[in-house]
């Protein structure tokens, strides 16, 4: 709170706008949805204001994980959908990339396997033409997910042991 007061007082909308999105992923850690719902769409309010448009979508992608969080899968995915705009009008593909992988992850909550599968393959993609390892690794789980929900055990268990297996090449690499 300190922190934006200060950067209030100084007319720091952008450092302003960052305070009120980690107060509300505070809230949202705590599970107080409606103090995270109130801090983040302050936090967009101001990012708007300024013309952040990657700060807008990850404000975005915040206010999805409430609603989400809340069971409200359709205004989650409204929002979700708002951000991969903005990541089409930016062509920021990682940001692309990651909100195509939250929209999977939340058709999978849903129990709607179809169009999470949909969203993993663009995610993937991206991921593949701009070696994106990390999220390649996030797709692989999720594919495995994807296949457990629809009923395809054994290639659920091989996306696991894939996923086990590029795990850890990716973090030898990284030390």
């Amino acid at each position: 709170t300190k922190s934006y007061l200060i950067h209030t007082a100084l007319n720091n909308i952008r450092g302003a706008s960052y305070c009120l999105n980690n107060m509300g992923l505070i809230y949202l850690d705590n599970k107080d949805y409606k103090s995270a719902l109130e801090h983040f769409i302050s936090s967009s309010e101001l990012k708007k204001s300024i013309n952040d448009s990657l700060g807008l979508a990850n404000s975005y992608q915040n206010i999805a994980r409430v609603f989400a969080a809340q069971n409200n899968h359709r205004k989650a995915l409204d929002y979700l959908f708002d951000a991969v705009h903005i990541y089409e009008e930016t062509q920021n593909v990682f940001g692309r990339a990651s909100t195509y992988t939250l929209i999977a992850e939340l058709y999978l909550e849903m129990g709607n396997p179809r169009p999470a599968l949909r969203y993993i393959q663009k995610s993937q993609r991206i991921v593949n033409i701009n070696e994106g390892a990390e999220q390649a690794l996030r797709n692989i789980r999720l594919l495995s997910n994807y296949q457990y929900q629809v009923g395809n055990y054994q290639e659920s268990r091989d996306l696991l042991q894939e996923y086990i297996e590029k795990r850890e090449e990716f973090f030898d690499e990284q030390v």
